[in-house]
């Protein structure tokens, strides 16, 4: 069996003897000085590029809408919205109502000049056209009705509302869970994206834990009985929140899918309109 030799064979060489032995003779290693030097050249050259995509990032933020203002107003706003929650829940809808009538448009208005490619098109995606929907029934029933006026039936409200439990706590909620949102306080387009998936949740929350006090409050506007929603069929595939939720899907599914087929798949090619779908694949 061969002995594994130690390539440092001769007295002073190994890097243990330049601790262990006395003699002034001993070899002390000391890296070179060209080594040295180049190291440093390189430290500072890094920290250079780190500093310049800091700034970079910097003037980013700062384009984007970054200031002491919008900052301010982004964490208020997220106050507001936890007051009114937990000491007038009766009112959350209102003030679902009153962001959605400016972020929704806001937004839109920046996807529209979004370069290079215009980015409106993203709005016909499912959480968009819900709360789309959501804000048009609540504008009717605020703006156009009153304390004593029912501007829909019961089974109207009581069929509308189930799909409002659905989609709020199904594909809304669910998406914060798969693809989470940070709370950009200078971002009114990133604070749009998390208004339209949290404030419905928020809001079937506050009607299933709290349905005594909205019936007190808008006894017209929303349907008596909250608390024996039926979630499942049961003899028919409607009249529960699963079905009249996935009914309300695919009526938005099979349109969009057979839209997206035959006309989106090319749009990004013609240099105009973009997608959600090659916003996301790419």
């Amino acid at each position: 069996m061969d002995q594994v030799r130690d390539p440092w064979t001769k007295v002073g060489q190994h890097p243990l003897c330049e601790v262990m032995s006395s003699s002034p003779t001993t070899l002390t290693h000391r890296p070179p000085r060209s080594s040295t030097k180049a190291s440093t050249e390189i430290s500072a050259k890094t920290v250079e590029v780190i500093l310049e995509r800091l700034e970079d990032e910097a003037r980013q933020r700062v384009a984007d809408g970054f200031n002491k203002w919008t900052f301010t107003f982004g964490v208020l706003n997220v106050l507001s919205l936890v007051y009114v929650f937990a000491v007038y829940p009766q009112h959350f809808w209102i003030l679902y109502v009153a962001e959605s009538m400016f972020f929704i448009p806001f937004r839109f208005y920046k996807l529209w000049f979004k370069k290079p490619l215009n980015q409106a098109l993203h709005y016909i995606d499912f959480c968009w056209i819900t709360n789309i929907a959501f804000l048009v029934f609540f504008c009717i029933v605020l703006f156009l009705g009153g304390p004593n006026v029912k501007m829909f039936s019961e089974t109207f409200r009581s069929e509308f509302f189930m799909i409002i439990y659905g989609i709020s706590c199904g594909p809304l909620l669910g998406a914060l869970l798969v693809t989470p949102l940070p709370l950009v306080f200078h971002s009114f387009e990133i604070m749009a994206s998390v208004l339209i998936h949290f404030m419905p949740p928020a809001m079937v929350y506050i009607l299933r834990w709290d349905s005594g006090v909205m019936a007190d409050t808008w006894p017209t506007f929303f349907y008596a009985d909250h608390t024996s929603l039926n979630f499942w069929p049961s003899g028919q595939f409607t009249r529960s929140v699963f079905g009249n939720s996935f009914i309300y899907y695919f009526c938005w599914a099979v349109p969009y899918m057979i839209w997206q087929l035959a006309i989106g798949l090319r749009l990004p090619s013609k240099g105009k309109f973009d997608t959600v779908y090659h916003f996301n694949m790419r």
